[in-house]
């Protein structure tokens, strides 16, 4: 039985999105890795790359809230269109990774963001809680 082109077509845009949440989270691993940076260098490269793992990177923009310090996209701003994750250490929540959309942006079946890009925010979540465990065991 032979795909149709829609089919096709919709299986290519699939496998370029995974691609692009690949590649924002493998650069995401090589800031965090990067024992030379400080916190605060960490956050303000994690903004840069985060949206480049999204279908809008244009008009995406991210926060990193941690211990009442806030890092944001140049023109953060808030937006009803929006997700987000905290940032625990210890069991306590100590930040937050919040996403946007800057401007009305077409909405998929499963919402404006998708289950891999909810996933990957948590999972950058999570490897921010691993590298500040690990900067407090120094």
């Amino acid at each position: 039985m032979e795909e149709s082109s829609d089919t096709k077509g919709a299986s290519l845009e699939t496998l370029k999105e995974r691609a692009k949440e690949l590649d924002c989270l493998y650069r995401v691993d090589e800031i965090l890795n990067n024992s030379r940076l400080t916190l605060a260098e960490i956050f303000e490269g994690i903004i840069v790359v985060l949206p480049s793992g999204f279908r809008f990177p244009e008009v995406c923009r991210v926060e990193i809230i941690y211990e009442n310090h806030r890092y944001q996209s140049e023109d953060f701003a808030r937006s009803r269109i929006s997700d987000g994750v905290d940032i625990k250490s210890n069991g306590k929540v100590v930040g937050r990774i919040n996403v946007i959309y800057a401007t009305e942006v077409s909405r998929a079946e499963e919402g404006y963001f998708l289950e891999k890009e909810k996933r990957l925010i948590k999972t950058i979540a999570d490897r921010i809680e691993q590298t500040v465990f690990f900067c407090h065991l120094l």
